[in-house]
Order: C-alpha cells, then sequence, then structure tokens
C-alpha cells in the first residue's frame, strides 16, 4: 500500500507502478554572469589569509624578542653548590673530588642526596631559562650520573671523576653544542 505524497490519503497502487511524487525543481545553472562576485569572494579570502598569516608571523617575531635562552647568569649560590658538590675537596695532584662523589660511597642514601642536590642545579637552569635543548642535555648528566652511580663502589669512583653538576654550568654557558 502506497501513500500520495499530496493527498495524504492511503490508495492501493500495483506493484512496479510508479507514484507520482509531485514536481522537481532543481537550481538554475549559472552562466557566469556573477563571475565578478566570485572573484571578489576569493580575493577577499586570499587577503585574511594574507593578513592572519602576516599577524602571526608578528606574534612569531615578538615572541623571540627579549632575554634569550641561555643568557641570563645562574645565581652565584647555584655555582657555590655545584662547587660544593664537585670540587670542594682537594685529593692531591692538583685534583678535587665533592661531596656528591664522597656520599655516593654510602649505598643507596649517597645516590639520592646525589640526584636531589644535582636536580637543584638542573631547576636553577629552568629558572634562569636554559634552552630545552640545553635543559634536556642537563638532565642527561644527571641521568647517567645516578644511574652509573648506582653500581656498587665502581658507581662511587665514577660519581669522583664525573662532575655532573660542573657539566651542567658549563653546558648553561654553552648550550648543548
Amino acid at each position: 500500500m502506497a501513500t500520495h505524497p499530496n493527498s495524504g490519503e492511503s490508495g492501493s497502487a500495483p506493484a512496479g507502478e510508479p507514484v507520482d511524487l509531485g514536481v522537481i525543481q532543481a537550481d538554475p545553472v549559472p552562466d557566469g554572469s556573477d563571475r565578478p562576485t566570485e572573484d571578489r569572494r576569493l580575493s577577499s579570502v586570499i587577503g585574511r589569509i594574507r593578513d592572519g598569516t602576516a599577524a602571526m608571523a608578528d606574534d612569531i617575531r615578538s615572541a623571540h624578542r627579549g632575554p634569550k635562552a641561555n643568557s641570563r647568569p645562574v645565581p652565584e649560590w647555584i655555582r657555590g653548590l655545584a662547587w660544593t658538590l664537585d670540587d670542594s675537596i682537594p685529593v692531591g695532584g692538583g685534583r678535587h673530588v665533592g661531596l656528591d662523589g664522597v656520599v655516593g660511597f654510602i649505598p643507596g642514601i649517597g645516590d639520592a642526596a646525589g640526584l636531589v642536590a644535582s636536580m637543584v642545579v638542573v631547576l636553577a637552569g629552568v629558572g634562569v631559562g636554559v634552552s630545552l635543548p640545553t635543559l634536556t642535555l642537563m638532565l642527561v648528566h644527571v641521568g647517567i650520573d645516578t644511574v652509573v652511580g648506582m653500581v656498587p663502589f665502581l658507581g662511587a669512583v665514577f660519581d669522583l671523576g664525573y662532575k655532573a653538576n660542573t657539566r651542567n654550568l658549563l653546558s648553561h654557558r654553552t648550550g648543548p653544542g
């Protein structure tokens, strides 16, 4: 049973018989007379894209003005902490070791204390605005110092010579390269 769309009544239509659905109207095919309007719209869109791109470039340029990464000095107390951790104890022959290496001989506690103190140096670098590559390098130095330092006795001997905090201060001055 089929329903005629205009009448709303139901009637019967034989199977395969077409049902009249009313008049179908199509939009007229453009003849090209409205072409200047389309060109103006396209020019307007291109102009907005160009203006937005110029504004974005200005934003990028202004974001890079001001102090550059790694250009601000590290506070003197951080330099003192790094010296204390890496070079404060003379051992003869012009060589120095620091508390990080000496405390590293204490199993478990020494490595944890060295990690915490070294992270203070890294966080101070973040505070003065080191670049992301420099920060990554600083974290690698601390990671090497901590992981190798966990090896009993040999790790503590390694800590005496590796001097991660001094390396991090040097990385801050020169960058990762």
